[in-house]
């Protein structure tokens, strides 16, 4: 059995993953930022796991600046910060185990600072480079020509503008000057960073060979081999798929020639860290501890109120463009607890094949109330529940089943009643997105030929033509089964409305937000009516609508408007006359 043991360090925020035995070598898992965390979350967790259980502790965290850890990758000179840390997080692997011998784990701009970090400590045993950019500068190039593929969001009118940001920004992330500046600098060096690397690379061309020639001629044992399954482990998060091949072979690599040894219990970890007016505490809870998530209060907090806010689809729980957090502690600052949580479909194997993440599981809910539980050995007993697309469905259906649940906060809800006609399409669209992507990143890079970028564009407008096919298709046999209920489906409420009629009987208070052209607004119309008229027509239940946003709430605007509708924490009221459910 794995243990994940959450941790916090010198502003870091991370996991100790250990298992029931272990050997003499700990492992450092240095993961990329922003969109690219979002996407590997996943794999890399998934990784650390079975490190620990092949008996390498393992320590996975988030750089300063980015996921739960102090900072923003926006502030001055993050990449200097960057590289100090992954020398404090090696430090901190061994005070916690009393293991020496380490290995470095990086992925895409993780491999460049662990190659970095490792040469100039000069005693780390092994690294694995992990789809490596051929420079800092390379990997920016990338990173732009994936800001014209991945999200794309029309600019809001004037009155909603964000102020100007110098730096640049992709799904919602951004890096600032000075950030870009520092990444840009990155060069692989000459020096070597372990006495044994493992490069695996899409495609199987390495593009910092040049260095990988020189390690060697500094007697460094070099493995080159091609990374299978990169491109669907990348793509989205939602539809992200772990390379289960490619894991296995770095844990052989990582295993390999470990001395003997056993590393020691950790003990005394550090679980909470403080910034302005907020205190945040990691925490694992659930059977075996196998959950986890992070409580952020203000310094002076004696409310019994906290918000618990779940995932968004494959998105782990800082959000997408970190929203989750910065708005957590926003809100603390200003008075309101928050406990942003990680659904275990995030955070390790889910469902019969551990490859596809199933973000509707019948249980999951349930990992909701088991957050209740563990608040209320902190004082916690009055809970709001938000999430946002999937997360909002597993809000809905802890709410009913849990009388603590005083609200729900419902963002972009794509789905009201999950069944096959749901799952058909979405795992339609998973299998096809990582060729999506692709086709579009060849379109937009300018560095390509003509006829590449025109070959691509022809394949993606091929594609547009041919989902949209599918989904007019799709929708006319939903709506023919629809109309097939008969007698049936008007006499009795349908498994929605039961839910909306069961919260509102309780009093309990239910916020419908949407993003101005959301695609949950007709999922919400097909149930209640036009505007979803029968939903608010019920005691206690509002719909708001964001303007100029997409279905993430990337947007500035979006995000902030949100925080304001967070801030109104206060549970719904006993409802004098209670709606009664049909039958």
């Amino acid at each position: 059995m794995t243990r994940r043991l959450p941790l916090m360090f010198d502003g870091s925020a991370g996991a100790l993953h250990a298992g029931e035995a272990s050997t003499g070598r700990v492992a450092v898992i240095v993961a990329p930022p922003g969109f690219e965390d979002l996407c590997s979350h996943r794999a890399l967790d998934m990784l650390a796991d079975m490190l620990a259980e092949a008996g390498v502790t393992t320590l996975r965290y988030d750089l300063p600046g980015t996921g739960d850890s102090l900072g923003d990758a926006a502030d001055p000179l993050p990449v200097d910060r960057w590289l100090a840390s992954i020398a404090m997080a090696v430090r901190e692997a061994r005070r916690l185990t009393g293991v020496e011998d380490v290995a470095l784990i990086g992925l895409r701009l993780g491999a460049l600072l662990a190659a970095e970090a490792g040469a100039r400590m000069g005693d780390i045993a092994r690294i694995a480079l992990l789809a490596p950019p051929a420079s800092g500068k390379a990997y920016l190039r990338e990173l732009k020509v994936l800001s014209r593929v991945i999200a794309p969001v029309a600019p809001p009118p004037p009155e909603l503008a964000p102020a100007p940001f110098d730096g640049f920004e992709l799904a919602g992330f951004r890096l600032g000057r000075e950030c870009m500046e520092g990444i840009s600098n990155l060069r692989w060096m000459g020096e070597p960073p372990a006495r044994v690397a493992l490069n695996l690379s899409p495609g199987g061309a390495s593009p910092n060979d040049g260095a990988l020639h020189v390690w060697e001629g500094e007697g460094v044992r070099v493995r080159r081999a091609s990374f299978d399954g990169y491109e669907k482990m990348m793509c989205d998060p939602t539809a992200t798929i772990t390379p289960t091949g490619a894991l296995r072979d770095i844990v052989d690599f990582i295993v390999e020639d470990a001395p003997a040894g056993v590393a020691a219990a950790p003990r005394l970890l550090s679980t909470t860290m403080a910034g302005d007016g907020w205190r945040e505490d990691a925490i694992a809870f659930g059977d075996e501890h196998g959950l986890s998530g992070v409580l952020c209060r203000p310094i002076a907090a004696d409310d019994v109120r906290a918000i618990i806010i779940g995932n968004a689809g494959g998105v782990r729980r800082i959000g997408w463009g970190r929203q989750n957090v910065e708005m957590a502690r926003a809100l603390a600052a200003s008075g309101v607890a928050t406990f942003r949580m990680d659904f275990s479909n995030i955070a390790g194997v889910s469902g019969p094949d551990p490859a596809i993440p199933f973000h509707y599981g019948e249980t999951v809910h349930r990992e909701l109330i088991a957050a209740m539980d563990a608040l209320s050995t902190f004082g916690f007993g009055d809970f709001t529940l938000m999430g946002a697309c999937s997360g909002a469905y597993h809000a809905l259906k802890a709410a009913v089943a849990d009388h603590r649940a005083r609200r729900v906060i419902s963002v972009n809800q794509l789905c009201l009643d999950w069944g096959p006609q749901y799952a058909l399409p979405l795992n339609a669209w998973m299998m096809q997105k990582a060729g999506d992507v692709a086709r579009k990143r060849v379109a937009a890079d300018e560095n390509l030929s003509e006829l590449a970028r025109l070959r691509a564009r022809l394949a993606a407008q091929a594609m547009v033509v041919f989902k949209s096919s599918a989904k007019r298709a799709y929708h006319a046999v939903r709506a023919l089964a629809a109309m097939g209920g008969g007698s049936e489906a008007d006499s009795a409420p349908s498994q929605p409305e039961r839910d909306f009629l069961t919260l509102a009987g309780r009093g309990v208070r239910i916020d419908l937000v949407y993003a101005d052209a959301d695609p949950g607004l007709a999922e919400l119309e097909r149930w209640f009516g036009p505007n979803g008229e029968r939903a608010t027509a019920l005691p206690g239940v509002t719909k708001a609508i964001i303007p100029a946003a997409d279905h993430l709430l990337t947007p500035r605007h979006a995000r902030a408007m949100l925080v304001d509708i967070l801030a109104d924490a206060a549970p719904g009221e006993a409802r004098a006359e209670p709606v009664r459910a049909a039958g």
